[in-house]
């Protein structure tokens, strides 16, 4: 069977095995096309997609706009060998988009999968699902799109996909997989680098890999994000894990005897210490002027 892909994650494009559409004739039309696609199924008032693709357009002037950008939508359909006229059903009052089983859109597949990943109470399961939905979510929905009503789906979506991510990272963390914790983490904090919970789980992940080096850089990073961006200290649970960490790797030191490269790691710890712990008295400081 000759599907048709529809990737709203990213640029919007339609394709087909033979064929690829990602240019736009108009803005509008894209739109229009990212409108209908958010909405399907339903019977939309012509004059309600007017006022939102042009909000300060007189009726008759908005009417003939929308019917040109119709056309052009229609015309990109037949581009990539589909019959406009089996999915997009027009009148005079109203547009109805209703996509057939050979049209596979990837942001009802998210939306799907997410809500299996709900409902899954089967935590092998629930991360077999949540990692399908990596491979959907190419950048933000409809990434060049800039209308109200796009823009709040699209922060509903990367909200979503934060979720689902940090799903799959704490699903990693149980399994004591700490690369892949590490990885989902990462990408986790370049979304949204205010996550105190994913900078404790790296901290935790890079100290189990022996690199505590890097633990202790990400609990400074922490601190200081969360300071020059919140004006707010590290919860007490993650300076006390970076405390116990602290503890245990000068126990683990002490332990041995008095080698040359262990006296050399255990003072790059306590380097680590001095450093952080000062970083600590000068935010507790700050926060005490204010």
């Amino acid at each position: 069977m000759n599907y048709l892909w529809i990737d709203t994650f990213g640029t919007l494009q339609l394709r087909n095995q033979k064929v690829t559409v990602s240019h736009f004739p108009t803005q509008h039309a894209k739109e229009l096309l990212a409108f209908l696609l958010l909405h399907p199924h339903i019977k939309h008032n012509r004059l309600k997609v007017i006022s939102l693709l042009w909000p300060e357009c007189a009726e008759d002037k908005g009417r003939g706009r929308l019917n040109t950008e119709l056309w052009r939508v229609r015309t990109l359909f037949k581009k990539v060998g589909l019959a406009p006229e089996t999915i997009l059903q027009t009148d005079r009052e109203s547009i109805t988009f209703s996509p057939n089983s050979i049209i596979k859109i990837d942001y009802e597949q998210f939306k799907m999968l997410v809500n299996q990943g709900i409902k899954e109470l089967d935590p092998e399961k629930k991360e077999l699902i949540f990692s399908k939905i990596i491979g959907l979510y190419k950048g933000d929905f409809c990434e060049d799109i800039f209308t109200d009503w796009c823009i709040i789906e699209r922060e509903r979506l990367s909200r979503m996909y934060l979720s689902v991510l940090g799903s799959l990272m704490r699903c990693a963390l149980d399994r004591k997989s700490y690369q892949e914790t590490i990885a989902y983490g990462e990408t986790i904090l370049r979304l949204d680098p205010l996550r105190e919970e994913v900078h404790r789980a790296l901290i935790l992940c890079f100290a189990n890999l022996g690199l505590f080096s890097k633990a202790a850089k990400q609990f400074h990073l922490c601190s200081q994000l969360l300071w020059e961006e919140l004006r707010i200290l590290p919860l007490p649970e993650t300076v006390a894990l970076f405390d116990k960490l602290l503890i245990e790797r000068y126990h683990t030191h002490t332990n041995f005897p008095p080698q040359k490269e262990n006296q050399e790691e255990l003072r790059q710890t306590y380097l680590h210490y001095q450093e952080v712990s000062a970083r600590l008295s000068q935010l507790m400081e700050s926060a005490g002027a204010l």
